[in-house]
């Protein structure tokens, strides 16, 4: 290890300096361990029209980054939800998607058009919320411990 000789005075301009060099470094690695977890975190978000997956994006902060989510149900499909009487027209489109219509068709203008067996699909998922709420997926807390190991192993290597 280099060793280096400073006057008294030049000491707090050294500590300075060294101290703002590996701050810079450690908040590189903090932002490049964020993007690497967006991956991470967004393989394992639940795709129904991919909205919330393609959501996940890194913000750089002075002290690091931070990795988030804008989708309104992002927050939902990590803890899950209680019990309560969910709006069915969302429902009644995420049906058509995963089931199609009548005629095969995954959209539909007028409730009219609505095949009857997605008609009760739909109201069957909306029943069993009301009385169940929603699982939990955690996408981001199960990944906790992996997203951890990165940091570690980047920060580790920016201080080399």
């Amino acid at each position: 290890m280099p060793s280096y000789t400073i006057g008294a005075g030049e000491l707090a301009a050294r500590y300075r300096t060294d101290h703002a060099d590996r701050h810079k470094r450690i908040v590189n690695a903090l932002h490049k361990s964020a993007l690497q977890g967006e991956a991470i975190v967004a393989q394992d978000t639940p795709v129904d029209t991919a909205r919330t997956k393609n959501a996940w994006h890194v913000v750089r902060l002075p002290d690091g980054a931070d990795l988030l989510n804008d989708s309104p149900v992002a927050v939902i499909l990590e803890v899950g939800s209680r019990p309560h009487w969910p709006p069915f027209l969302p429902i009644l489109q995420w049906a058509a998607r995963k089931f199609g219509t009548a005629g095969g068709k995954r959209s539909f203008e007028s409730l009219s058009e609505v095949d009857p067996g997605l008609y009760a699909i739909a109201k069957g998922v909306q029943k069993k919320i009301a009385e169940e709420g929603t699982e939990p997926h955690w996408m981001v807390k199960k990944n906790l411990p992996r997203l951890r190991a990165i940091a570690k192993r980047n920060i580790e290597q920016a201080l080399k």
